[in-house]
């Protein structure tokens, strides 16, 4: 019975019937509370779903039947990750310890939840433990070269994962995250085409296209190129300038990308035509070859000595409306202070209170451009005299306009920070200590965009003395 309860949710759980699944299994359970194996699918089903208590819940039952399962420890902790209580996670995992109640898989997760807390040196300690006791363990390989990057070990962590892909440890991982090493370190050419190895990660965004995809340059000259942005808001805004490349080179470019961007991209004349993705049909499309904008970069082998970086190579549509928002004499800022926060980011973004001594600068008028506003986050805001423009924002267009009357930003790393290096916007961007590679390592100014200041976290976390150094910039400008 318990075997055609558990193959009965699983079919529903693989076609998506998840309230059926829960049915199936919360039902049995009213008759078998002690079922250990229907307990474990159940709380799978609810961590799927997000419902994070409810999965706890299960797995808190699950302790009182195995107090001494390890695996269940690991999931909680797992489950702790997820909502951001890294410490409650830690004193989980660390409570079971004196009990022997360990596992390769609690210790490479005790790993983890260093590392997100910034104990870099405890999680160093435990993943080269791991890998000098369990050589053929495979993930403490990627999590310790995630560690030696954070703490800016390159080289350690280059031979680390060079290590890995040759022992094909979780290779296609292994290699994405050299790439992304290689271009930290401003070694383009290597991390360009290692890069393309992205596409053989399982959630990476497939595209079925029935063309054949931009191998060479050769093949541009008269050809409709169809260019589509795999990625996220900021990454279309750095990447759109590599299209150039593509036109010069007698490509027409049809460009595929977020609806939220078109009007913004609209005005760029290098681009023939602009579909937005959510009424994307192939079948409507008249095109010879397609490329990734990501993979412009490589087709091109762009280096560090060429990188293009003159801006602005956005332009914002003329909005009076949003002219009248910003008539004041003082010194206007743009604010930004968190972005969309999935757990491997979540460091990238403040609080709108460790921005005070900035919203506190006098002869200045502050214009928050944040987006997802909390009531907190209004009432300090109204309290502040701040100028709210969320409710404004309906597309990048509209924010680039406000960005383009404003006499500089600041902003933590998100996609409005590039809008306005694109803009060529004085930009002060607040970045962890952790910080992502396209802000390459000891320098003050991008890269990317000459227009951005970089501040650097000094300790993982502490957003005091970065907002400190801004706000010295800033009174010597308004001074």
């Amino acid at each position: 019975m318990e075997k055609e309860v558990l193959d009965k949710a699983h079919e529903f759980i693989i076609s998506g019937n998840y309230n059926s699944a829960e049915k199936v299994l919360t039902d049995y359970l009213l008759e078998n509370p002690k079922s250990i194996d229907v307990l474990f699918r159940l709380a799978y089903l609810y961590q799927i779903q997000k419902k994070l208590s409810d999965a706890l819940g299960c797995y808190k039952k699950l302790l009182e039947i195995k107090p001494q399962e390890a695996g269940i420890y690991n999931n909680i902790a797992h489950i702790l990750l997820e909502e951001r209580k890294f410490k409650d996670a830690e004193k989980v995992i660390e409570s079971v310890l004196p009990l022997e109640i360990i596992s390769l898989d609690l210790l490479n997760t005790l790993g983890i939840v260093k590392g997100y807390m910034g104990k870099f040196d405890e999680a160093e300690i435990i993943f080269k433990e791991i890998i000098d006791n369990y050589p053929d363990f495979a993930e403490s390989y990627l999590n310790l070269g995630n560690i030696l990057d954070a703490k800016g070990k390159l080289d350690e962590a280059e031979e680390l994962l060079k290590t890995a892909i040759k022992k094909e440890f979780n290779k296609n991982s292994a290699e994405f995250n050299l790439s992304l090493l290689y271009l930290k370190k401003g070694e383009y050419l290597k991390g360009w085409e290692l890069y393309e190895t992205r596409k053989l990660k399982k959630e990476y965004p497939k595209i079925l296209l029935s063309k054949p995809e931009l191998k060479n340059i050769g093949g541009i000259s008269n050809s409709y190129i169809l260019v589509y942005d795999e990625q996220g808001f900021g990454d279309t805004i750095q990447f759109v300038r590599f299209l150039p490349y593509l036109k010069n080179f007698g490509g027409k470019i049809i460009l595929v990308c977020h609806q939220s961007l078109v009007r913004l991209l609209a005005n760029c004349s290098y681009i023939d035509k602009i579909i937005p993705k959510d009424s994307f049909n192939e079948k409507q499309i008249d095109y010879d070859f397609y490329i990734s904008l990501l993979s412009i970069p490589n087709l091109f082998k762009i280096s560090l000595n060429i990188l293009p970086s003159q801006t602005p190579y956005l332009i914002p549509s003329l909005n009076k409306k949003l002219e009248n928002l910003l008539k004041t004499d003082k010194y206007k800022i743009g604010i930004v202070w968190k972005g969309r926060q999935p757990l491997e980011n979540f460091y990238r973004s403040a609080k709108l209170i460790d921005l005070l001594p900035v919203l506190n600068l006098n002869g200045t008028q502050i214009v928050s451009l944040q987006k997802d506003v909390s009531e907190e986050e209004k009432n300090l805001l109204q309290e502040k005299n701040i100028v709210d423009a969320s409710e404004v924002l309906l597309s990048f267009d509209e924010t680039a306009s406000i960005i383009s009357k404003l006499d500089c930003m600041i902003s933590i790393d998100t996609s409005v920070a590039h809008l306005s290096g694109a803009l060529g916007k004085t930009t002060y961007l607040m970045l962890s200590s952790r910080y992502d590679w396209r802000w390459k390592e000891k320098k003050r100014k991008s890269l990317w965009y000459p227009d951005i200041t970089l501040v650097k976290q000094t300790e993982f976390g502490n957003w005091s003395d970065v907002v400190f150094r801004i706000k010295e910039y800033l009174e010597k400008t308004i001074n």
